[in-house]
Order: structure tokens, then sequence, then C-alpha cells
């Protein structure tokens, strides 16, 4: 860290350098960076006596991923402990199968409890077999960020029963079973007097081949939390346009043929849109010195399939082009300059709805301009994916204010700022 982090929330002086160190490390992040990169996965094999080997390349887990978590857990009811890890570079989750069950015996245990918490953490199983003893604890977590399977699984090799096993539950009487015969798993309820044989699972995994992404189609970001235009910038788009309407701001340039293949398409579906309330902002960011050339290609290839009244192009001022570029910064969450063609979806009261990386098909932009337009989606509802959230996702106002007041846009940080205080107030999301 750059300094000792302040006692309080207070912005002041001393504070200064902490935060700076702070927009530095987010910085960094943003860029692709890591806190700690190149964190390659490690297996070691037990030789008893304490002494272990590490087996990575041997146990095919010696993956040039840049890992994070790993959870272990007999995910096809094989007996043998399969791993899923979690990495930061992608693929961001791998599944690695555990090969080895069927030539070997196991015993399993699934642990109910009654007088202690009902998943029985904390609870410790002990098991004998011979001369030999296993011991294992159900934990609430393990490694970093990481829950493994509840279900205690015990590799017993050769052994076709146990002699015995001992349950210490949490805060209470441990109890103690007879001998169980192996390759099964078992459920035991705190103060029970006998385990119950649960059936066996099996499950199919046969790989099956990823589907290449679709290159034509955009992705499509739905806002968690709406982010409102700056006045500045919305009355520099909108002009004396009519008010009350949705907006599909799309970014565009005349060396972009994607670009203009998706103008021709809006063109030639005005109609629809105006329908639905919707009108379409094409916001060229070329160069100053190919302004000119930009707005003739407009003519030749777009302005022939527009249907009346069709739309006209925004030639923006560098300060537009910067709060603009800005926005998707902050929304993306990648800070060097975001890919052409980039749509934004503006509701009826100025509020970022939808974002578009790529070519955006119309018939989404309808359905999403009909959606969101009104701008009340219900927010628990709202994401790219199936799914509800259960909790709320604040924006970082203050750190978008500090961009553009980087940038020397300190109309647009002023904006953001002033929206961050009212955030701290609880006022704003």
């Amino acid at each position: 860290m750059a300094s000792q982090s302040p006692a309080g929330a207070e912005v002041s002086e001393r504070s200064a350098p902490y935060r700076a160190g702070w927009a530095e490390v987010s910085g960094l992040m943003d860029a692709g960076a890591s806190w700690s990169g190149h964190e390659r996965n490690c297996a070691y094999l037990n030789l008893g006596g304490g002494r272990f080997v590490d087996v990575s390349a041997a146990a095919g887990l010696d993956f040039l991923d840049d890992g994070r978590a790993v959870a272990a857990g007999d995910w096809d009811g094989d007996g043998a402990v399969d791993l899923w890890l979690k990495n930061r570079t992608g693929p961001q989750l791998r599944f690695a199968r555990n090969q080895a069950g069927g030539r070997h015996h196991f015993v399993a245990f699934d642990l109910v409890g009654t007088r202690c918490n009902r998943d029985a953490v904390g609870a410790r199983v002990e098991i004998r077999a011979g001369d030999e003893r296993w011991t294992r604890e159900l934990r609430a977590g393990e490694g970093y960020l990481a829950q493994s399977s509840a279900r205690l699984t015990f590799a017993l090799g050769a052994r076709e029963t146990i002699d015995g096993l001992t349950v210490h539950w949490p805060g209470g009487e441990p109890q103690r079973f007879g001998p169980l015969p192996a390759d099964r798993a078992y459920r035991i309820t705190q103060d029970t007097d006998e385990p119950l044989a649960l059936p066996r699972r099996s499950v199919s995994l046969a790989p099956d081949a990823a589907p290449w992404p679709d290159r034509g189609a955009a992705a499509r970001v739905v806002l968690r939390t709406p982010l409102p235009l700056p006045p500045e910038l919305r009355a520099e788009l909108y002009g004396p346009r009519e008010p009350d309407r949705v907006r599909i701001v799309t970014l565009w340039a005349h060396w972009c043929a994607p670009c203009v293949v998706e103008l021709e398409e809006l063109a030639r579906r005005s109609d629809e849109l105006i329908l639905v309330g919707a009108d379409v902002l094409p916001v060229t960011v070329d160069a100053p010195e190919e302004v000119e050339a930009a707005l003739a290609l407009f003519q030749e290839r777009v302005a022939p399939s527009m249907n009346d009244p069709g739309f006209e192009p925004v030639v923006p001022s560098p300060e537009a082009a910067d709060v603009l570029q800005a926005l998707l910064a902050h929304v993306v969450g990648r800070r060097e300059r975001t890919a052409l063609p980039a749509t934004l979806l503006v509701d009826r009261r100025d509020m970022i709805q939808v974002v578009y990386l790529g070519p955006a098909r119309v018939g989404d932009l309808l359905e999403d301009a009909h959606a969101f337009g009104p701008g009340a989606t219900d927010g628990s509802v709202r994401g790219s994916f199936p799914g509800r959230w259960f909790f709320g996702v604040p924006r970082d106002l203050g750190g978008l204010a500090g961009d553009l007041r980087a940038l020397g846009r300190d109309r647009g940080a002023s904006f953001y700022g002033a929206l961050h205080a009212l955030q701290g107030r609880g006022v704003a999301r």
C-alpha cells in the first residue's frame, strides 16, 4: 500500500496518498493486471512421515492458469474426489475429473446436526480400518474463496470394510458406530442409532465441445444499476429533439466496416424503432480531420436506406467524446478505448440502461427499448443472463468523477461528484 489507511472515511490531505495508491492499484487491475499473477496450481503426494512430493504435472493439474480457488467433491459418485478450479484468467472455471474411481475402495458420510448446527459445521469424523486411522473435519470454507462439498470422503485402498467410526459433534457427545461395508455413502444424523446407507449416485459426464461465440452479435450488458447522463452531454447529443424518447446512441467511425453495416440496418428499420419511441443518434468518433469523410460516407451508404424521418449523424465536441468514452470504460471496467461499434440504450429519464459492445441487432434494440425505455424495470431481475439479484450494487460514482477530472472534463466530474455525495447520504445509488 502507498500509506497507512485513514481512521475514518473523511477526505483530507492526510488520506490523499492512501486514496491515490488505491486509484493506481485499481487502474492496474482495470488494465488486466493481477494482484499476484502466474499462480499455477500445485498437487502434492503424501509419502507419509511428514514428507510430500510435487506431482502437479503427473496429476494433470499443472495448467498455465492464474489460479485462485479449488473446491473438492465427488461429483460423479465413483468415490474418487474431483476438483473444481477457479482462475483469474481464462478459462475461469475448470472441472478436473478424478478417474481413479473403481480401482480403490472408499467410504463417505453426510452429517446432519440436530442439537448442533444443522450442517454440522465443525464436526470431526474418525474412522478405523485395521491399524490405520483417518480423521476429517467438516469446515464451512477451505482455502481462498472456496467451499468444498460437505460430504466427507475417505479413500480406503484395498480395505473393503471399516472397523468403526466416531463422530465428534460440535458441542455434543461423540457417537460411535460399528463396522460398515465400504464403497457407499452414509447419512449420519445426530443422536440416531445407525447410519443410513444412501443409494449410489452415478452421472454421465461425457465431454462436450464448447460452442463458438456468435461473432456477428454484440455483447449485451444490462446495467445492474442504471447510469445517468450528465446534462451537458445530454444537451449536446439530443439538442432540440423531441423529449420523452428512448435514445440509441451508436458510436461509429468511417473506417469501421461493421459500424457502417450496423447503421445501414438501423436505417432500414428506423420506422420500427420510431414506433417504440426510440431515436437513433449515430455519434461519429472520427478524428476532426476525418469528420468530413465520415459524413460523406454516411450520406452515401446510410441515408439512402432511411425511412422518413430517419436520423442524422452527430459530431460530438472533444469534451463530449471524452465523457462518452469515460462512461463506457466505467461500465465495462476497462480503461483502454472501447472497440467499435458500441451502443448505449438510454431510457426516457436519460439513464443508460443497456450497453452493446459490437454490432447490435435491431431486434434486441427493439425489445430492450420496450422493456427498459420507461426505466422502471425491477432491479432484482435486471441482468444479461437468467437469474435474480438479492443485493444492491452501488456505482463507483466517485471513481468516475475522478476519471473525468483527470481528463480535464470538470463539468462531467462535478455532476458525478455531486451524485457521489448524495450516494454517501443514501439518496442516490
